[in-house]
C-alpha cells in the first residue's frame, strides 16, 4: 500500500470542508479526525460551538454530502463514496458532541487549493497476481549459472506492458496494462508490477462512473477465479485547475480493496483459473462484460453477489436466485424472438432451453440436460409453492451449483462471442468433482456417455 494512503488510514487530523461543492461551502471549514475503522473511513467533526456549530442539526441536513475535502497533517485529501452520517450529542458530559461521516474511498496527494470538484478524468486500480491469468507481464528475469548450476547473475527487466484499450463510448474508454514500482534499499528491493485496469474519460465525470466500471471488471475476474480478487492500490486524475495527463492523487477504495467477511479468497495466483483473459476476448471481452452487467443486472447479480456479499448462504435462496436469473435471461431473448429461447413443448422450461443452447459441453457435464433441467425446475417450483415439501439437501446443492455453472457459461459465452468459456468451465479442475456427482445423480453413472458414431454402422 502506498505510504500516503497507509498514513492517512492510520489516523490523521486536519480541517475538513463537508460542503465545498455547494454555494458558500468553501467558507465552512471544521476541525476533524480521519481514520480507518473496520472496513470504512470515519471522518469525525467535533461540536458544538464554536467548532461544529455551523453544521446544524443532522435531521435538518437534506442529503449526505457527495464528498469531503480535507487538508490534514498528511496531505490534501478527497473523501468520497459516503455511505452514512451519524451524530452524537453530549450535553454537560466529558465527551464532545460530534458528527461522523462513514466513507468508503479516498484520494490523497494533490493540491487542495486547486481542486475544482469531485469529478474525475481517470480511476485506475492495481490488481496483483494476475500475470498467470492475463499473460500480461510487467517484468521478466534471466539467470546465468556457473558450472555447478548455481545462479551467478540474475537480470530483471521491468517495463510497462503495451496498453490495451477498448471504447465504452465516444468519450469513455477502458484500459489494461501494467503498473510498476521498485521500492526498498539497494540490498532489499521489491519490484511491484501488478495488472493495471483504468476507466478514462475525455472530460471529468462523476466518480461513480469510473468506480462502477472497475467494480464490474473486478466482478468478472472474481468469477474467473471463483473468489474475491483484491485490488492493492491505484490512482485517480482529479478535476483540478491544472490537470495533468498522469496521476495526481493516490487512491483507496473499500469496495475494491477490502475483502468482505462472508466471501471466499481465490486460490493462489499460480493455480488455474476457471476462465482466462484470452478466452474472454481480451480487453474487448472486458468491455462487453461491463455493458452486459449494466444492461442485465438481474442475470449478472446472482453470480457476482457470491463474491461481494456472502458465499455461504442458504442453498434454497441461492437456487431461487439462480433460477430467477435463468428465467429472466431466457425470457429476455424469447421476447427478442430468438429461436433458441422459444419452448418446444409445454414442459420445455427455461433451464432446458438454455442448456440446449449452451451445447454439448454442458450436456456432457450433467449427463442428461433434459432430465437435469426438469429436476432443477421441479425443486424451484416446489420451493415457491409447497412450504411443507421435504427434499434431499445434497441433491438441492448439486442442482444449484450446476445451475450456477450453466448461467455463468451463458453470460461468458456472450462476452467472448464463442463457446470457449463453456469448454473451459466444464473441464476445469475446480468443477470436475461437481460434474462427477451431478452425472451420478441424474444418470446413475458418474462418467459422461460416449457419443455414438453412427458412421461405423451400415444398413
Amino acid at each position: 500500500m502506498d505510504k500516503l494512503i497507509a498514513d492517512s488510514l492510520a489516523g490523521t487530523v486536519g480541517y475538513v470542508w463537508p460542503f465545498f461543492e455547494e454555494t458558500g461551502g468553501d467558507e465552512r471549514a471544521f476541525a476533524a479526525h480521519l481514520v480507518k475503522s473496520g472496513d470504512r473511513i470515519e471522518v469525525s467533526v467535533p461540536g458544538p460551538l464554536p467548532i461544529g456549530g455551523g453544521l446544524g442539526a443532522l435531521q435538518k441536513q437534506q442529503h449526505i454530502p457527495d464528498c469531503l475535502l480535507a487538508v490534514t497533517t498528511i496531505h490534501s485529501t478527497l473523501v468520497f463514496d459516503i455511505s452514512d452520517v451519524s451524530e452524537s450529542v453530549n450535553i454537560g458530559g466529558i465527551i464532545a458532541s460530534s458528527r461522523t461521516y462513514l466513507c468508503k474511498a479516498l484520494a490523497v496527494g494533490f493540491r487542495g487549493d486547486e481542486l475544482k470538484s469531485s469529478r474525475m478524468y481517470e480511476m485506475t486500480a492495481y490488481i496483483p497476481g494476475l500475470q498467470h491469468w492475463s499473460s500480461i507481464t510487467g517484468s521478466e528475469s534471466e539467470a546465468e549459472h556457473d558450472q555447478y548450476n548455481r545462479p551467478t547473475v540474475i537480470t530483471t527487466r521491468i517495463q510497462a506492458a503495451p496498453e490495451q484499450t477498448a471504447q465504452l463510448s465516444k468519450s469513455h474508454k477502458l484500459s489494461v496494462s501494467t503498473h510498476f514500482e521498485v521500492t526498498g534499499p539497494a540490498d532489499d528491493q521489491r519490484a511491484y508490477t501488478p495488472l493495471s485496469i483504468a476507466s478514462i474519460t475525455n472530460s471529468p465525470v462523476d466518480w461513480r462512473t469510473h468506480i462502477n466500471v472497475l467494480i464490474s471488471v473486478q466482478n468478472l475476474i472474481n468469477l474467473c477465479w471463483d473468489g474475491f480478487v483484491r485490488a492493492d492500490g491505484g490512482y485517480v486524475r482529479l478535476d483540478i485547475s491544472r490537470p495533468n495527463e498522469t496521476s495526481n492523487a493516490k487512491f483507496w477504495s473499500e469496495r475494491l480493496m477490502e475483502m468482505p467477511l462472508a466471501v471466499g479468497s481465490p486460490p493462489r495466483s499460480t493455480s488455474f483459473p476457471l476462465v482466462r483473459y484470452e478466452t474472454l476476448g481480451g480487453v474487448d471481452g472486458l468491455k462487453r462484460w461491463v455493458k452486459l452487467a449494466d444492461r442485465h443486472p438481474r442475470a449478472v447479480g446472482p453470480l457476482t453477489s457470491r463474491h461481494r456479499v456472502a458465499r455461504s448462504v442458504v442453498v434454497e435462496s441461492v437456487l431461487q436466485d439462480i433460477c430467477v436469473a435463468i428465467e429472466y435471461w431466457v425470457n429476455y431473448h424469447k421476447s427478442d424472438k430468438l429461436a433458441w429461447a422459444k419452448p418446444r413443448n409445454d414442459r420445455d422450461n427455461q433451464a432446458e432451453r438454455l442448456a440446449r443452447h449452451i451445447g454439448s459441453e454442458f450436456t456432457a457435464f450433467v449427463g442428461d440436460p433434459q432430465k437435469w433441467a426438469r429436476a432443477l425446475w421441479k425443486h424451484y417450483g416446489d420451493l415457491k409453492h409447497k412450504p411443507k415439501i421435504r427434499y434431499d439437501p445434497e441433491e438441492l446443492h448439486l442442482l444449484t451449483e450446476s445451475a450456477r455453472v450453466l448461467l455463468t457459461c451463458a453470460l461468458l459465452n456472450r462476452v467472448a462471442g464463442t463457446k470457449a468459456p463453456t469448454r473451459s468451465l466444464c473441464s476445469a479442475t475446480q468443477t470436475h468433482r461437481l460434474g462427477y456427482r451431478v452425472r451420478e445423480l441424474i444418470t446413475g453413472s458418474a462418467y459422461p456417455a460416449t457419443p455414438r458414431d453412427d458412421s461405423v454402422f451400415t444398413s
